[in-house]
């Protein structure tokens, strides 16, 4: 059975690379590479904390890590990417600083995060009240102005954040718009934060 949820979320990563080419990519939180295999003409190496999936990978080069230590030398990578990750760590300010100093000056990150006021959450709160935090495996969870806020902290050169997907999804089904229309910007799914060294 096809999980859509996991499908569209990747389809979300791989669009933002179009074009991107002849790179060094990074992927922390990799899981089995799955992701990493889908973009093309790049050289890609993912890191993990499970053993499990790193053991269980698809492409040839995924490592056990720590997304808050990376044992890569400075300035290692052109570009790196993020998704449903910074909301599992417990200092997301220590987790930009790592990925800043694994980047290449002129380098990338991209960095995927579950939007805390996504439509779906909208309504559940309405029925089981407004969650605390840590809640489930999340530390915390982001607004378009939280991570405003922590782009700031971060001293990168630049940085830029999108909505990504309007609509509901579950681990089977996927029904909304890939793209945010503006007006509804605040109860989009995901936010990516896209910030240059």
């Amino acid at each position: 059975k096809t999980n859509w949820w996991f499908v569209g979320r990747r389809s979300l990563i791989v669009r933002l690379f179009k074009g991107v080419k002849d790179k060094k990519i990074l992927e922390v939180g990799c899981g089995t590479g799955i992701t990493l295999s889908a973009i093309k003409n790049n050289e890609v190496l993912g890191v993990d904390n499970s053993k499990f999936l790193v053991k269980n990978h698809v492409i040839d080069n995924v490592v056990l890590g720590d997304a808050n230590d990376l044992r890569f030398k400075n300035n290692s990578f052109d570009g790196i990417v993020t998704h449903h990750v910074i909301e599992h760590i417990d200092d997301d300010r220590l987790f930009l600083s790592e990925i800043k100093r694994a980047l290449k000056p002129g380098g990338f990150a991209i960095i995927g995060t579950p939007n805390r006021e996504r439509l779906a959450r909208v309504f559940a709160d309405i029925f089981t009240g407004k969650r605390k935090f840590p809640w489930w495996e999340h530390k915390r969870e982001y607004t378009k102005e939280d991570l405003q806020n922590l782009k700031a902290d971060a001293g990168f050169k630049d940085a830029l954040i999108y909505s990504k997907f309007f609509g509901l999804h579950s681990h089977s089904l996927i029904a909304g718009f890939s793209r945010c229309p503006g007006l509804l910007e605040r109860w989009c799914n995901f936010l990516f934060l896209v910030l240059v060294k």
